[in-house]
C-alpha cells in the first residue's frame, strides 16, 4: 500500500489513524478504489468506509466487491472479456521441497473446481485430491469418479429473461457476468425461486417445519446467509452445517426464521 495512495484518500487515512478501520481494511479498500476509474473512487470510497467500520477484513472484501459493480462504468460482460487473456498458468518453486502452482482463470470455472475439490475432502487433504485430479483425473482410491462440480447462483429473473444485464451472485465467489449467469442456469438441473426485498434484498418469507430439512429449505439458508454465521467467520455456506437457532429439543420450530448456518 503506497504513502501516495493514502494521501489520496484523506477520508480512509483518518478512518485507519482514528482506529475505526485496521490496514488490513485500508489495503481492500485502497485495492477496490485502484479497480475503477478515477471519477468513481469518492462517490465508492464514500459508500464503502461504513462497511468496513463494522465488517471484518474479509467479509468487507466481500461486501466491497458487489458494491463496485455499481460504479465501474463498464459492464462486467465487457470486463470479463478483457480480463480472460490474462487467464494463466505458473508455477513458483519454494523451499523446503514445496512449490505454488497458481492457476487464473474464469470464476466460474475456478469456483467450480474449488468445490469439486472441496465436496470430496476438506483440510490440507483438498491439496492431495487435486494433485491427484490434475495428474490422473481421479484419486489413486477412484475417488473423483463422476464426481462433477455444483455451483449455485442467484439470478434475477430479467436478467435471466435476457431483459436486464444486472450481474448475478456466484455462491462462494461473488458477481458474475449476466451470459455466465444464462449458461450456467441454461444446465441448471433444478432451480429454486427466491422472493427478496426490492430495495434491501434481503431474502422473504419461506415456511417449513419438518424434523428433518428439506433440500429446499437448505437451499434457502445457504442462499440466504452465504457464509457461516458465526461472527468473523467466512467459511462458505454450502461447506457448512445447518442448525437452529433455538435447539429442537427446546421446541425451536423448524422454519427458515429459526435455521441458521454454522461452521
Amino acid at each position: 500500500m503506497g504513502i501516495r495512495r493514502m494521501v489520496e484518500r484523506p477520508d480512509t487515512l483518518t478512518a485507519l489513524r482514528t482506529g475505526d478501520i485496521s490496514l488490513r481494511h485500508a489495503r481492500r479498500l485502497l485495492d477496490q478504489l485502484g479497480s475503477v476509474p478515477r471519477p468513481a473512487r469518492d462517490a465508492l470510497e464514500a459508500v464503502l468506509l461504513p462497511h468496513a467500520k463494522r465488517l471484518t477484513p474479509t467479509q468487507f472484501e466481500g461486501k466491497a466487491r458487489k458494491v463496485r459493480e455499481r460504479f465501474h462504468p463498464d459492464s462486467i460482460t465487457v470486463r470479463r472479456a478483457k480480463c480472460l487473456s490474462d487467464r494463466k498458468v505458473l508455477f513458483f518453486p519454494d523451499k523446503d521441497g514445496m512449490a505454488t502452482l497458481w492457476l487464473r482463470g474464469a470464476g466460474d470455472d475456478l469456483q467450480g473446481i474449488y468445490t469439486r475439490v472441496t465436496d470430496a475432502a476438506l483440510s490440507q487433504l483438498r491439496a492431495d485430491v487435486a494433485v491427484d485430479l490434475l495428474q490422473q483425473g481421479v484419486t489413486g482410491s477412484g475417488l473423483g469418479a463422476g464426481l462433477t462440480a455444483n455451483v449455485n447462483i442467484t439470478v434475477p429473473v430479467l436478467t435471466l429473461m435476457g431483459k436486464s444485464e444486472e450481474p448475478a451472485e456466484l455462491e462462494g465467489y461473488g458477481p458474475i457476468d449476466p451470459e455466465t449467469a444464462r449458461r450456467l442456469a441454461g444446465t441448471a438441473t433444478s432451480f429454486l425461486r427466491i422472493l427478496t426485498h426490492p430495495h434491501t434484498g434481503i431474502v422473504l418469507d419461506v415456511s417449513q417445519d419438518p424434523f428433518r430439512v428439506p433440500a429446499s429449505l437448505k437451499k434457502y439458508l445457504r442462499l440466504r446467509d452465504g457464509t457461516c454465521r458465526f461472527p468473523g467467520c467466512n467459511r462458505s455456506a454450502g461447506h457448512s452445517d445447518l442448525d437452529h437457532t433455538i435447539d429442537k429439543q427446546f421446541s425451536g420450530p423448524g422454519g427458515h426464521a429459526q435455521g441458521r448456518v454454522i461452521l
